[in-house]
């Protein structure tokens, strides 16, 4: 074997602890016993709030949910609503895994070894009107481009979002693939003028919101 910091064997629970990071593996959630490899590294990007912790490899795979838990170096008290555990993927792109606070550490839970850290969010996600123009009439649907700066994995929320006409909710279909938000007009909505609202929500509760009047 390469050389390795924990041996975790698949039919047992494990526990790592070492004041930076927790990590607690349930009984059968690895599929063989596993030589895991360790490292802590400092990273001294703007973003990033903790040591960052290469838990073993992104291509092991795991098969079940497993705690993580990482404890922050500097972040200030007003951020702490905004921060998330980050799972930093070898393409550079960043996953929001989620995140509580309890006893001092950023607790979630993931299902996959990689390069962990804490990180912080504030910035609201973007919606994008395709279609949308002050006069609708005869126009059937409206659609609407929705993104936001994170993918969301492990506990953290996708992206919320609720529409009202005139302060009464209204259907949405959503198609994820696409990153796209639909609305149908099913003629319940009579002539003349109206307003419509979009709110669009993160897993950090950032948000944005499309506002609009139109006629029919």
């Amino acid at each position: 074997h390469d050389p390795y910091n924990y041996y975790l064997p698949y039919n047992q629970e494990s526990m790592i602890d070492n004041g930076s990071i927790q990590v607690h593996i349930p009984r059968g959630a690895l599929y063989e016993d596993c030589y895991l490899q360790y490292q802590l590294t400092t990273d001294r990007s703007d973003n990033v709030y903790s040591s960052v912790h290469q838990l073993h490899f992104p291509t092991t795979p795991v098969h079940s949910y497993y705690d993580l838990a990482i404890r922050p170096v500097v972040l200030p008290e007003s951020l702490r609503n905004k921060a998330f555990v980050a799972l930093c993927e070898p393409n550079n792109e960043i996953v929001n895994c989620g995140g509580s606070w309890k006893d001092g550490l950023l607790h979630t839970q993931v299902r996959t070894f990689g390069d962990f850290c804490i990180m912080v969010d504030e910035t609201p996600p973007t919606i994008q009107a395709l279609n949308f123009k002050p006069d609708l009439r005869g126009v059937s649907r409206i659609d609407f481009t929705i993104r936001d700066n994170f993918d969301t994995g492990g506990t953290a929320q996708g992206l919320r979002f609720t529409a009202t006409i005139d302060g009464h909710w209204v259907l949405m279909k959503y198609d994820a693939k696409n990153a796209r938000l639909t609305h149908y007009f099913d003629g319940s909505i009579t002539p003349g003028q109206h307003q419509f609202r979009l709110v669009l929500t993160d897993a950090l509760d950032n948000e944005t919101v499309f506002e609009q009047t139109f006629t029919r």
